[in-house]
């Protein structure tokens, strides 16, 4: 709905405002035209409603689903990943540890999945700009101190080595294969 108010158009998008709000505005704005009054004032209130902890927790499940499909049921499932669980069912609250490094401009477009071994053991989930390090595959005692403790303290100027499992396009479920042969 759009109202002409002299010299100014209002417009208020209708799917993300109170309705009955929204039409008390546009009544008493209509009025004021109607009566040709020149002389009143209102303020206009914008919320922002952008969150960087939300983001970070859509990068997380991201993080988390592409994993899955890569890695499979044995690996998704793990005790260590019960947080990552709970932060997803959870984005308001603030559960994870930063775990999350934001890639260089060199690599910002793409995305890929690596095991990493070193300088830290962790499932590396890069999505074009962040990359979101999961607990390893394996040997994950004490695996979010350890990711935390690199992501604050070593992180900068580190190069991260291990082996590229790439991008699912399929259920792969490698981890679970892995499984399957021991």
């Amino acid at each position: 709905m759009t109202i002409l108010c002299g010299l100014h158009d209002f417009e208020i998008p209708e799917g993300i405002n109170n309705p009955q709000k929204r039409n008390q505005q546009f009544n008493h704005l209509n009025s004021l035209v109607e009566q040709k009054t020149s002389d009143y004032t209102f303020n206009i209130k914008s919320v922002d409603r952008f969150s960087k902890h939300k983001v970070k927790v859509a990068y997380l499940k991201s993080a988390y689903l592409a994993a899955f499909v890569a890695l499979g049921y044995g690996y998704i499932l793990r005790e260590e990943l019960n947080v990552v669980r709970k932060q997803i069912q959870n984005p308001e609250k603030n559960l994870v540890a930063p775990i999350f490094l934001k890639g260089n401009k060199k690599h910002s477009k793409g995305q890929n999945i690596l095991n990493v071994s070193d300088p830290i053991n962790s499932i590396l989930v890069h999505i074009d700009r962040m990359v979101v390090l999961l607990p390893p595959v394996e040997n994950a005692e004490n695996c979010y101190d350890d990711i935390v403790d690199f992501v604050e303290n070593k992180s900068i100027n580190s190069t991260l080595t291990g082996i590229k499992l790439g991008w699912p396009s399929k259920l792969e479920y490698e981890y679970d294969r892995y499984l399957i042969k021991k």
